[in-house]
């Protein structure tokens, strides 16, 4: 019942760090893309050019500063020097129901880059630290995107990554993964 009655109400607008956070994961989904057109190239580095120019979107009109390009590209400079990057795959959602046996669970994917091993990656814009090692999150993610393949061509490893790049301030690698 609980949940009947707070369908009634509109969830409360995002805060302004959560708000930051979607936009830059929109651009980098973007730049993963090669572009609004969703072409399919390889990452590109996200062009200084970009810096002061404005954007909007449905929460209104913002200005992409140094900051946030700076961010973009700790994140495209590591998807850019995978192998595979040409097969970087963004924001996906994915279901993990045929592996778990529940239908409750998804999620969007940041970034995967399929290959051996296949590689799943969250972008993290906030400054609280994330473990990557058993990461809920992220072990549900791959559980997803393993049960979207089929089981003859599962690879043999699987390597969880987290890009948070705002850990460099403090002096703390940005990038971590776990195979």
């Amino acid at each position: 019942g609980s949940i009947r009655e707070e369908g009634k109400y509109p969830d409360p607008p995002a805060g302004p760090a959560a708000l930051d956070g979607t936009r830059t994961h929109a651009l980098l989904e973007e730049l993963i893309t090669g572009g609004k057109d969703g072409a399919g190239r390889a990452p590109l580095r996200a062009p200084q050019m970009l810096v002061g120019t404005t954007r909007t979107d449905e929460y209104g009109t913002y200005t992409i500063d140094q900051d946030r390009l700076d961010r973009l590209n700790v994140a495209i400079d590591y998807i850019r020097a995978h192998p595979n990057a040409c097969k970087a795959i963004a924001e996906q959602r994915v279901y993990p129901d045929g592996l778990v046996g529940r239908g409750d669970l998804d999620g969007t994917v940041d970034c995967q880059i399929p290959g051996d091993p296949y590689e799943v990656i969250d972008y993290k814009d906030g400054m609280a630290p994330v473990e990557v090692v058993w990461n809920p999150q992220l072990t549900q993610y791959a559980l997803g995107v393993l049960s979207a393949l089929d089981p003859d061509t599962y690879p043999k490893m699987v390597r969880l990554t987290v890009i948070h790049p705002k850990l460099a301030t403090r002096g703390t690698e940005p990038i971590t993964s776990w195979d």
